[in-house]
C-alpha cells in the first residue's frame, strides 16, 4: 500500500497554493495518495507531533514548539482593504502613519503579527481610533467596503475577494510590511518513491 502524504493548511491558503503546486506534485508522484484538511480538532503543533498530519503550512509569526520544526518559505506582502472612495484609496502603498486615527479592522490571519504591526505603529508615534478583530475576512472586507475602517490582510488572503467585490473595495500595499508563510514538519517527509519539500516560490524541488 503506498505512503500517504497528509497536509494541513487554511481555506485561504490552499485555494491559492494547491492548483500552483499540485501539477509539479503529480509530475513527481503520480499515483501517490495526497490528504489536504482545513481544520484541526486539536490543534496543528498536536496533530504534528501525533502524526495526524506530516506538514503544515500557515501564515504567522514563526514560534518555538517542542517537537516540531519550521522553515520560512515565504513572506507574504501585508495589504490594507478600504473603501474605493477612502482617502487611502489609490495610493499604490501606504505606511504605519497613514493608519494614524482610523479604525484598523484585523483579521486572524495576522493576529500572530499583532506585536510587529505595533512596534511599526509605535515607531512612527501614531495610533488608530480603534481595533477591530475577526475571525471572519468577508465580515472585516464588507465593514472596510462600506468605509468603516482599514483592513490589514496577507495580499493571497484577499486576492480573490478583491475580485469578486471588484469595485467595491481598494487593495494598498502597506509599506515594508510582510507576513511570514511558515512550513512546519514534524519530520522531512519520505516515502519510496522519494522525497519533497516547498521552496520559496511555492514550487516542488527533490
Amino acid at each position: 500500500e503506498p505512503a500517504t502524504l497528509t497536509v494541513r493548511l487554511s481555506e485561504s491558503l490552499g485555494r491559492v497554493l494547491v492548483p500552483a503546486i499540485l501539477p509539479a506534485f503529480r509530475r513527481r508522484f503520480p499515483g501517490l495518495p495526497l490528504t489536504l484538511t482545513t481544520h484541526s480538532r486539536q490543534g496543528l503543533v498536536r496533530d504534528l507531533r501525533q502524526g495526524v498530519v506530516d506538514c503544515g503550512i500557515v501564515l504567522g509569526e514563526p514560534y518555538v514548539a517542542q517537537g516540531v520544526t519550521m522553515t520560512v518559505i515565504h513572506r507574504e506582502p501585508l495589504v490594507a482593504v478600504v473603501a474605493p472612495g477612502d482617502g487611502l484609496a489609490g495610493r499604490g502603498r501606504i505606511g504605519p502613519a497613514d493608519l494614524a486615527g482610523r479604525e484598523v479592522l484585523l483579521t486572524r490571519h495576522v493576529w500572530s503579527n499583532r506585536d510587529r504591526i505595533q512596534r511599526a505603529l509605535d515607531r512612527a508615534g501614531v495610533a488608530p481610533a480603534a481595533v477591530t478583530e475577526s475571525s471572519s475576512l468577508e465580515i472585516l472586507l464588507r465593514c472596510a467596503a462600506t468605509g468603516q475602517g482599514v483592513a490589514l490582510a496577507p495580499r493571497l488572503a484577499v486576492a480573490e475577494e478583491a475580485r469578486h467585490q471588484h469595485g467595491c473595495i481598494e487593495v494598498v500595499a502597506v509599506l515594508d510590511a510582510r507576513i511570514d508563510e511558515v512550513y512546519h514538519a514534524r519530520c522531512a517527509w519520505q516515502s519510496t518513491q522519494g522525497s519533497w519539500q516547498l521552496d520559496a516560490d511555492f514550487g516542488l524541488k527533490n
